[in-house]
């Protein structure tokens, strides 16, 4: 098999696994690297009629991905 098709046999299968253990087959990093880029283009299209992102959306959103409520360690973001 060629690099190609081994990768696009690797996602196939990590993405069943994962549909198969109820799991988001998007990382948490990819979402929030998404997000950024979205959000830049929203910046670089619409200019200053958009609103900026607060400190407390950030941390909102960085809650949301990467920690819990009950995670001694979200209390870092």
């Amino acid at each position: 098999m060629s690099l190609n098709q081994r990768n696009m046999l690797a996602n196939e299968v990590n993405s069943g696994i994962l549909a198969a253990l109820n799991k988001n087959p998007v990382s948490k990093l990819e979402q929030l690297l998404r997000f950024m880029v979205w959000n830049q283009h929203q910046y670089l299209t619409k200019g200053e009629s958009i609103r900026p992102i607060n400190q407390e959306t950030t941390t909102q959103i960085a809650k949301e991905l990467f920690g819990s409520d009950d995670d001694p360690t979200s209390d870092i973001l």
